[in-house]
């Protein structure tokens, strides 16, 4: 994720590269078995890679709404956003893996909630092969 949002973040300087405010141990059903960094990490990662900190926009996350990190939620309150701020068009960018998932969650949520928003995706750069990823129902691959 972090190397496709340098991308855009590149190519487009005004673009805003959304984080939502999620940390693990304020949620009701967290991600188990410890390793999810939530947006501290992500955020820390994104201004390692030279995101200027005025174009990252954090964003709360719903702690009542969604006790949990999946996909839909993700998509639920990204669109919400895109709505309250009049965006049109939104970019979802996700490991290749689950780009598929990610993009298509975020549509139908569009189709539903915020009809004349477009939305493309553009997938991240694979982790290294060491790096250990978390998936949100506890998962680990390493």
């Amino acid at each position: 994720i972090i190397e496709g949002a340098r991308t855009l973040a590149t190519r487009y300087p005004s673009m805003p590269i959304i984080v939502f405010n999620v940390d693990n141990d304020q949620l009701k059903f967290p991600i188990s078995g410890g390793g999810f960094g939530g947006a501290k990490l992500l955020l820390d990662r994104l201004r390692a890679a030279d995101i200027r900190s005025p174009q990252i926009l954090v964003e709360a996350w719903d702690y009542d709404a969604h006790p949990m990190v999946h996909t839909l939620a993700e998509a639920e309150l990204v669109v919400r956003l895109a709505k309250r701020r009049g965006w049109r068009t939104l970019l979802v960018v996700a490991p290749s893996f689950h780009l598929p998932r990610a993009a298509a969650t975020t549509a139908s949520v569009s189709m539903r909630e915020h009809a004349e928003l477009r939305v493309f995706a553009h997938p991240g750069a694979p982790l290294p092969w060491e790096e250990e990823a978390r998936h949100s129902q506890g998962m680990r691959a390493t």
